[in-house]
């Protein structure tokens, strides 16, 4: 498979494995949008539920004008996911090796990225990861992965394999649980320290889905992330529940961060398939980025720890710390 020591490199793997697999409209779709550099991502802080104080930084896949829709709302067929995935890992090694040639690592907050199981259990996956952790292990090292794993899929003897694989490259690995579940045992071989929900407990069968999960979570002692959290009354039902980070509308709005893209991608990919026979390992189944800035939560102001670039720090604007005056004045702004 390729070398992909290169972010281009990177990208254009993600690209060619889109438009070769691309079954649906919205598959067709999506390769159009990352062919004309249109998906970018977009951060959002993780809070400790007790002090509102930054801990983590969750990113997601935007498009659209104003970088407000999220790519996975498409219909896409299940190659062009998994190449989703890999894409939001390309973009969370990339913004964190820009942060760290930036600013000093204890300044930054680790990135969450959602990744599916299945997909680091295809062949792809795996070079993938094996590739970014040969050429940008530092970045990969900071970075925490939110894994989604199925009943089926924790039954594979190659999952556990690839979570011991994750868990010597990553940061820390957390679970994704997609409710409604009625029994998490699965999940126990794995030994979950983390586990991550996205839940507005908005309706009573919501708030009855979560039930089983808080059992489980109290029973392993293991740490709740609660997603999606879109009102104080929501974030006070999850501090009751023991939940200790939150993120969601209810502080924060995402912020889009976009990185220069590569001129006319495709050109070098008709290079490369002139060259080279196409891969036959896929199913066939059918710099510096730029910002837009917004205000944090006034309680910001005391965090320690930052990430992101200098525009889309979460700080109180009205009243910048002496740090981010210096900052500024050192970078010409």
């Amino acid at each position: 498979m390729d070398n992909l020591s290169s972010y281009r490199a990177q990208f254009l793997f993600v690209l060619r494995m889109i438009e070769d697999n691309a079954v649906t409209d919205d598959d067709h779709k999506l390769a159009e949008l990352m062919a004309a550099d249109e998906v970018c991502h977009a951060c959002q802080p993780i809070r400790y539920c007790s002090s509102d104080e930054i801990e983590y930084q969750y990113i997601t896949l935007r498009y659209g004008d104003k970088k407000d829709l999220s790519v996975f709302a498409l219909d896409m067929s299940d190659t062009v996911r998994a190449a989703l995935d890999l894409f939001a890992l390309y973009l969370a090694v990339r913004q964190t090796q820009f942060e760290l040639e930036t600013f000093h690592p204890d300044l930054l907050n680790n990135l969450v990225f959602s990744m599916n199981a299945c997909t680091l259990l295809r062949p792809e996956g795996k070079h993938f990861i094996d590739q970014l952790g040969q050429h940008f292990k530092q970045p990969m090292s900071m970075l925490i992965p939110s894994l989604y794993l199925t009943p089926g899929e924790a039954s594979n003897p190659a999952t556990k394999a690839m979570l011991e694989r994750l868990e010597d490259r990553f940061h820390k690995v957390c679970f994704d649980v997609h409710l409604p579940i009625s029994d998490l045992e699965y999940l126990t071989p794995f030994d979950p320290q983390t586990i991550k929900i996205s839940n507005s407990l908005d309706s009573q069968d919501e708030k009855r889905a979560l039930l089983p999960v808080i059992r489980y979570i109290k029973r392993r002692k293991a740490t709740l992330v609660a997603g999606r959290v879109t009102s104080q009354n929501t974030l006070s039902q999850y501090k009751m529940l023991g939940a200790k980070y939150y993120f969601g509308y209810v502080s924060d709005v995402p912020i889009p961060v976009h990185f220069k893209g590569f001129e006319d991608p495709k050109a070098e990919m008709r290079k490369n398939s002139a060259s080279a026979p196409k891969p036959n390992s896929w199913p066939t189944n059918k710099s510096k980025p730029s910002t837009n800035s917004r205000r944090s939560k006034p309680n910001a102001t005391n965090n320690k720890r930052y990430s992101m670039p200098v525009s889309t720090i979460c700080i109180n604007r009205r009243r910048p710390s002496l740090w981010m005056k210096k900052l500024k004045r050192l970078l010409g702004r």
